[in-house]
């Protein structure tokens, strides 16, 4: 009677366990990256570059590892690879920018403020920095300028920006003349690979790196390594309404007390 009740207990849990396996692998879709071309830095040496020290990779594909480990000057700074599609049909749910983990989809973010700086470009093509809220159209952030065809950078979007309700991250520029967004392109292709960042930043800070690839190519000879253009996203949260309301109280009732104070 015992071998027959741990029998079924078994069979119940490993059958609970195959479960949760294929329901955790459900959205695991990585888009690939080819090796950089001659001449030209990769994923790792440009996550070297931006945040100093040297950085080692482990799992997935060898020219985007899954995670990105610091050490030296980068010691404690980890990168850590966001998925890019469904393995089944559907549309991902959006990222949340604030608290997104690793097991979430890069095509589509929502929720908070966020500004922008243009870490690193490897291309000779102009590189505008941008995004489409909502399904809309195309809207231009700020130019990504650069001296040279590869550079380390460090143009900073003009202010920060409130993002509300769902958007996507794009890039423009001349080649071709239209914009590539982290969400599905018009030549069905993925132009962007994100990394969520942390330890360089304060606990209050959410960073994403995103990673580009600008060209299109007709032939179906698509061969991108996202070395063309670098974007490092810092997110902070969306003061509540209410907390808002009780900032300017305390500062009213501050400027009353000193006035009181000087009579």
């Amino acid at each position: 009677m015992m071998k027959d009740f741990d029998m079924t207990k078994l069979k119940v849990i490993l059958t609970a366990a195959l479960i949760f396996a294929a329901a955790g692998t459900a959205i695991a879709g990585f888009t690939d990256v080819k090796p950089s071309r001659p001449g030209e830095l990769g994923i790792e040496a440009l996550l070297d570059g931006i945040y100093g020290g040297d950085f080692s990779g482990s799992g997935g594909d060898i020219d985007a590892h899954i995670t990105y480990t610091g050490s030296g000057d980068s010691a404690g700074i980890t990168a850590t690879r966001i998925q890019d599609f469904l393995d089944r049909d559907g549309t991902p749910d959006p990222i949340n920018l604030l608290t997104g983990t690793a097991t979430d989809v890069d095509q589509f973010w929502t929720d908070g403020i966020a500004n922008a700086t243009a870490r690193a470009v490897y291309a000779g093509y102009t590189q505008q920095f941008g995004y489409r809220q909502n399904g809309g159209d195309y809207t231009k952030w700020f130019d990504v300028t650069s001296t040279s065809t590869f550079d380390f950078l460090n143009v900073q979007s003009p202010g920060s920006h409130t993002f509300s309700p769902t958007w996507e991250w794009a890039r423009w520029g001349n080649n071709p003349d239209e914009p590539w967004f982290s969400g599905p392109n018009t030549d069905g292709l993925d132009h962007m690979i994100t990394y969520l960042i942390t330890g360089a930043y304060g606990a209050e800070t959410t960073t994403w790196l995103l990673f580009f690839s600008d060209l299109y190519d007709p032939t179906g000879d698509y061969e991108p390594d996202f070395n063309d253009l670098v974007v490092e996203i810092q997110a902070t949260v969306i003061p509540a309404p209410g907390a808002v309301l009780l900032g300017s109280v305390g500062i009213v009732v501050v400027g009353w007390l000193k006035r009181r104070k000087t009579l």
